[in-house]
């Protein structure tokens, strides 16, 4: 049964991300014709910034987690990924620029210095979760706190045809297997040459019974424990992806409660 605390939570987050948030909400110029919009929250004297990123959610692009992370001791910046209608793009880029993603880059680092941060933590689920490793793996002493995450988004996106536009708008039509199984080693590619591994930590949440398990979690991590970053897993066997959604935010709090009491 889903406790009441979280109905309450989901329920004030859906309406601030509909209602609150297109009125605080911020245009990061980037290559091309395309914007990233984002939402920024200060802290002052803190010297942690949180980077949230997005979740697939079938009403459309939405920000996910603001009020699980409401209050806490370190500046947020939510990032929509809002380039590919209805699905998002997992903040890859158009024809195989990647120009999304070193714009999201250049965000992040701006908003980085901008609050004086001296440590960064990565938030996401499911494709959030995708992206939180795929940025948060750049940067030394970084925090990653994921649930569910697709390692190899190549041939996720083929695999599931709502993101067969995204994948198309990544690489370039026409989709060929190449393109696919290059997309599918991006990520892994930079863990695996990941020379800050031994100052980052992995926060991983996943059920056993999440087909994302085997398929990605499981070579994430070898290929983390290789690169000597440290990984806090907490797995659980409850049934269907879509699920996390009432599982992860308790992690999330206590994850991220861990790493801001090392500050």
């Amino acid at each position: 049964m889903v406790r009441f605390s979280l109905m309450i939570e989901k329920a004030w987050n859906k309406f601030y991300v509909t209602r609150i948030a297109p009125l605080r909400e911020k245009s990061f110029p980037i290559e091309g014709p395309d914007v990233i919009h984002y939402l920024y929250f200060p802290k002052k004297k803190s010297k942690v910034l949180v980077v949230i990123l997005q979740a697939f959610h079938p009403e459309g692009t939405r920000y996910n987690y603001v009020s699980t992370l409401q209050g806490i001791n370190a500046s947020r910046l939510y990032i929509k990924d809002d380039f590919t209608p209805n699905t998002g793009s997992f903040y890859l880029g158009r024809n195989g620029t990647y120009n999304i993603e070193a714009g999201v880059h250049r965000l992040i680092q701006q908003t980085a210095e901008q609050c004086h941060a001296e440590k960064l933590i990565f938030v996401g689920s499911s494709k959030g979760g995708a992206a939180a490793v795929n940025f948060g793996i750049s940067y030394p002493g970084a925090a990653m706190i994921v649930a569910a995450p697709m390692y190899h988004m190549g041939t996720y996106m083929f695999e599931t045809k709502k993101f067969n536009k995204a994948l198309e708008d990544a690489v370039g039509a026409p989709v060929t297997p190449e393109k696919i199984s290059e997309l599918d080693d991006r990520t892994p590619a930079k863990v695996r040459s990941d020379s800050f591994g031994n100052t980052q930590r992995a926060y991983i949440h996943i059920s056993v019974n999440d087909k994302t398990y085997q398929k990605h979690v499981l070579d994430m991590m070898a290929d983390m424990e290789r690169a000597g970053i440290q990984i806090i897993l907490d797995k659980d066997d409850y049934e269907g992806h879509e699920n996390l959604k009432y599982y992860f935010p308790d992690f999330l709090k206590q994850s991220m409660a861990k790493e801001l009491a090392q500050e």
